[in-house]
């Protein structure tokens, strides 16, 4: 039988925890032994910490109507941290049960000063719905500020015993029962929050100020769609019952940037198109199976044909026009090379449409994870540099098949050289978490000519400067030696290396067969030239 579980546990007075929750949960046991060894230590303000010793964790009562603090628990003032010690539960309902009753004890003493807290819900799409799997309490209304997230009771019950990467809110957060204390947010909520010219449109709609202080506001209001498969709760805006008749593609094509607001005139929901980063204007837009285009979110899940993104320049300049006008031909150039790749995109009347990998429609509607490397390097901040290296360590300790996936990513980079693509922040490459669990990188995506952009990228992972004594022409025998310690052996990295030397030496004519422009082309001749036969001088060195 379930063991009953009524609600969150408080502390009523110095000696007992009453329920205050009356809506009854079950929680399903599960024959599991499990030792806990639990580290708690939360703290209230830097004067003072407390914790709780607890000598004897064995107070049960089957109806859980009323819970007494063990007799051994105390508060001690100026300690810095307590332990609960070793038990055998063999339920883990049961165990489950009592992890609640401390975390909320001492949840209780940890926030009984906050008063400027403020919380969001976390959900995840599985299995055709959305379940809620965890909160997160700000103690301000920036990113930089202290944070808390912990999973919900049930879905850590649910998924504990998985170890399984994909149940995860972020890569960084294994499922358990932990109260996780950040001094910033967690990185991935910032993968939810839209940035750049969404952040833009987002600050205009709720008339508050493009600035890190309205964070909050804007989680709480901008991330109820975002790309992959988490979303922020009080965010959500439901599809109308009466849905919209949506519009033509030649409709979008007509008002480019200006489509969502003229959408909104004409009385579709368009909240939901607009949760998306970077800073060129793009839309999430679905089609219909009448093949009519309405902004994302705007219909249930079993109405929509297939997903997309439509970008926009970045700027009015001839610069910004010339960069999205290559960005599909450059796709189709990384495909012939052998990189992951998408469907094709397509370009029309500066237009970009691009089909998205994270949405799977059909019979039942998938959304896979998409965590990008920022989030899973743990860094919520926004235009940091970064070591190609960094990157490559965190593959290897999450992909499911890391090797295979360090091969992709050095790839990738080579063809970023090659091709100057100089907009290769950690919030350019993701990590694809799909539902058999896997975790991969994710089709490539924002890969253009950024050399030529008016604004001038700069690029911002980088390889260091006893690598990369050229800018943008590392040393890969360098790089060999920088990375031997993530691969079985030195010579497998050469030779992935190296037998790229010859693609890359004629990418100027296949550039030519993928409808490259001429003076693109002509940017990168010598760039190419240059970087294979620097993978060339490797081979020798490793007689390949």
């Amino acid at each position: 039988m379930p063991i009953p579980y009524q609600g969150p546990l408080f502390v009523g007075s110095s000696s007992a925890v009453q329920r205050t929750d009356s809506t009854p949960r079950s929680l399903n046991p599960r024959r599991l032994d499990i030792i806990l060894d639990l580290e708690l230590e939360y703290g209230v303000h830097a004067k003072r910490r407390n914790y709780c010793n607890w000598v004897d964790c064995g107070v049960f009562y089957s109806s859980i109507s009323t819970w007494s603090v063990p007799s051994g628990a105390s508060e001690v003032g100026g300690a810095s941290g307590g332990q609960v010690g070793k038990y055998v539960f063999e339920d883990l309902s049961i165990c489950a049960i009592m992890i609640a009753k401390i975390i909320d004890i001492f949840r209780i003493i940890c926030y009984s000063n906050s008063t400027m807290s403020r919380k969001a819900t976390i959900q995840k799409f599985i299995c055709g719905e959305w379940v809620t799997i965890g909160q997160f309490e700000s103690k301000g209304s920036s990113h930089q500020t202290a944070a808390y997230f912990e999973y919900d009771m049930d879905y850590a019950v649910t998924h504990i015993a998985e170890e399984c990467p994909y149940a995860r809110a972020g890569l960084r957060y294994p499922v358990n029962f932990e109260l996780y204390k950040e001094n910033n947010w967690p990185a991935f909520l910032l993968d939810l929050m839209p940035s750049g010219a969404g952040r833009r449109v987002w600050a205009r709609r709720l008339g508050i100020k493009d600035d890190y202080s309205y964070d909050m506001e804007l989680l709480l209001n901008g991330a109820g769609n975002a790309p992959g498969n988490i979303r922020i709760l009080e965010a959500v805006i439901p599809p109308n019952s009466s849905p919209h008749p949506g519009f033509t593609q030649e409709e979008v094509i007509s008002r480019k940037a200006d489509f969502i607001e003229y959408a909104e005139e004409k009385g579709a929901i368009v909240a939901g198109a607009t949760d998306v980063a970077g800073d060129a204007p793009k839309y999430m837009l679905v089609r219909d199976k009448n093949q009519r285009w309405h902004p994302d979110g705007a219909l249930h899940e079993d109405e929509i044909l297939d997903c997309w993104l439509v970008k926009f320049p970045r700027g009015k300049q001839n610069g910004d026009y010339t960069v999205l006008r290559n960005e599909a031909p450059y796709y189709e150039v990384a495909r012939a090379f052998g990189l992951r790749v998408g469907k094709p995109l397509l370009f029309i009347d500066d237009c970009l449409f691009i089909p998205r990998f994270d949405r799977a429609p059909g019979t039942t509607f998938i959304r896979h994870g998409l965590e990008t490397i920022a989030s899973a390097m743990g860094k919520a901040e926004y235009g940091f540099t970064v070591s190609h290296r960094d990157v490559l360590e965190v593959i290897a300790t999450y992909a499911t098949d890391p090797q295979l996936e360090m091969n992709e990513y050095l790839r990738r980079e080579v063809l970023n050289a090659a091709l100057r693509n100089t907009d290769n922040h950690a919030r350019n490459t993701a990590f694809l978490k799909t539902t058999d669990g896997r975790v991969g990188l994710s089709p490539l995506y924002d890969f253009a000519p950024m050399f030529l952009d008016p604004e001038g990228v700069a690029r911002t992972t980088k390889w260091g400067r006893e690598v990369e004594k050229s800018v943008g022409e590392p040393d890969w025998i360098a790089v060999c030696r920088m990375l031997e310690s993530l691969y079985p052996g030195i010579k497998d990295l050469a030779e992935c290396l190296f037998a790229l030397a010859g693609p890359v030496h004629d990418l100027p004519v296949q550039m030519v067969n993928c409808g490259v422009e001429a003076d693109v082309i002509d940017g990168v001749a010598l760039r190419c030239i240059r970087i294979s036969e620097g993978l060339y001088k490797l081979g020798k060195e490793f007689s390949l």
